[in-house]
């Protein structure tokens, strides 16, 4: 749904693949560095463990608050990836529902997030206890929207064929 709109599309696929490495590079890294100084135990039983990682790394005595820089990364990502989430749905209902004028559907559609938002998670104690319901739900959010999406597109073509008789 991005892709379309970066341009020069001809950088689209390298621009793609040195992302997707340099992350990978990343995450591979930040995991190994995680381990090595926290171990295995702590890495594995701390839901943030990088943030723990910055209350124990310091650079001299000078710069050793890195915990805030941490923070800063993770809101500035979360940002990044909801504002991406949010565009991907509103290109997707518009064109679902062939919406003429999409900028009326934003601020239906971010209120409508935000309820669902706070109706769906309370607080982290109560997502972790769906945890035993993850398989079922997974299940069903990835069966449910393809099928509604199957039925909308046979029904589109029936009115489509009836149409052009």
């Amino acid at each position: 749904m991005i892709v379309p709109f970066v341009y020069p599309q001809e950088k689209v696929k390298k621009s793609w693949v040195i992302g997707t490495i340099m992350g990978g590079l990343f995450v591979i890294s930040f995991t190994a560095m995680t381990i090595l100084v926290l171990g295995v135990n702590i890495t594995s039983t701390i839901l943030y463990p990088g943030w723990k990682l910055g209350m124990r790394v310091q650079l001299g005595d000078f710069f050793q608050k890195i915990q805030i820089a941490i923070n800063m990364l993770s809101f500035f990502d979360l940002y990044c990836r909801m504002v991406i989430c949010f565009y991907c749905s509103h290109v997707g209902l518009v064109q679902l529902f062939k919406i003429k004028n999409s900028r009326s559907f934003i601020l239906p559609l971010g209120i409508l997030l935000v309820l669902l938002a706070k109706l769906v998670a309370t607080d982290t104690s109560y997502l972790f206890s769906l945890d035993r319901y993850k398989p079922f739900l997974d299940f069903f959010f990835a069966l449910v929207p393809a099928l509604l999406l199957l039925i909308i597109g046979k029904i589109k073509q029936k009115k489509e064929k009836i149409s052009f008789r």
